[in-house]
């Protein structure tokens, strides 16, 4: 009995008011919006029957005609039209339909027109080798919950990369292949979804990021000398260097041989990349071409230099007794 008392209560006040039917809660930006309002008045009433979108406190009509209804007599005003830019003038935000006929007014539910997209993707593997093939997948869904049938851009401005695609129901694809020479770091992956309107501007778009990463590879080592001939009992500088795929210096632990003209290991040393080291000389190496050989995990590099000939003699006097000793590295010949 309560139900149904307060039914009828409910019953009395539409029967002498403007009833607008519930709406959408998200409206997207180029959304159909199609509305009823039942208009019954109380008394007799001849007016325009006006109805408007308002939005942050600014009223857009949408609606207006002349109306005259006796005492008691309904009348249902059907609107539908389309929230593109021509109809709200790219207002969006929280809105309400307002309706007045006479001396009735009535406000419809609180609704959202946005432009928004919610864009979320996934890029296919954590890291990457320069050179290699990169895979995204991803989806685009309007605020209104639809699915989006438009367009995606995906861009990697660190690497100069764009590329533009259409989406089918929501869904996107995007393959590309990283430049060879792509420096090693992380980098952000730009997706941007838009939809075009029916006047040829974008009416809704959405944007988000996700990290990729090209990891550095060694593409090449190098040995840098200080001089390409060295005196016997000097010291011969070296460096040894490593480049990645965007010829920048890799860090690294190298194994470093000094080679003698007769291709025999003399001397070995684990230095790093990047970092001066040197080889004493000796004054007893033989004259003629050496090498400095240098290994890096599976790279080589040899870098020549020439020993220089030394004539020399030591003395020593023990017991009335001199001696005398070649500690060149050539046969000694002269007083």
């Amino acid at each position: 009995l309560l139900i149904l008392l307060v039914g009828l209560f409910l019953f009395d006040i539409a029967s002498a008011a403007v009833v607008i039917s519930p709406t959408n809660s998200v409206y997207n930006i180029g959304d159909n919006f199609d509305l009823a309002i039942s208009v019954k008045p109380a008394k007799d009433t001849k007016d325009f029957f006006v109805a408007a979108f308002v939005c942050q406190a600014r009223a857009i009509e949408i609606y207006r005609s002349p109306m005259s209804l006796v005492a008691g007599e309904e009348k249902i005003v059907t609107i539908s039209t389309t929230l593109d830019n021509f109809i709200i003038g790219g207002i969006n935000g929280d809105c309400f339909i307002r309706a007045d006929y006479g001396e009735e007014t009535a406000t419809g539910k609180a609704f959202t027109i946005t432009g928004n997209i919610d864009v979320t993707f996934d890029v296919e593997a954590v890291s990457y080798n320069p050179g290699s093939d990169v895979k995204i997948v991803g989806k685009a869904v309007k605020s209104n919950g639809q699915n989006l049938n438009g367009f995606i851009e995906i861009t990697i401005p660190e690497l100069s990369y764009s590329s533009t695609t259409s989406t089918e129901n929501g869904d996107f694809n995007v393959a590309f292949s990283l430049p060879a020479d792509a420096a090693a770091g992380s980098f952000q992956v730009q997706a941007r979804a838009y939809e075009i309107g029916s006047d040829g501007s974008v009416s809704n778009e959405g944007k988000n990021n996700a990290a990729l990463k090209i990891n550095q590879v060694m593409k090449k080592i190098e040995v840098a000398l200080d001089s390409e001939s060295v005196k016997p009992e000097d010291k011969l500088n070296y460096n040894v260097v490593a480049y990645d795929q965007s010829g920048q210096n890799i860090v690294a632990d190298a194994s470093v041989s000094l080679i003698s003209t007769s291709g025999e290991e003399v001397e070995k040393k684990l230095v790093k990349t990047g970092e001066s080291a040197e080889f004493s000389i000796r004054s007893n190496y033989a004259p003629g071409s050496w090498q400095v050989y240098a290994k890096v995990d599976s790279m080589e590099s040899r870098r020549k230099f020439t020993v220089e000939e030394l004539e020399k003699v030591s003395f020593s006097l023990e017991d009335k007794t001199l001696t005398v000793t070649n500690i060149g590295n050539v046969p000694f010949s002269g007083p």
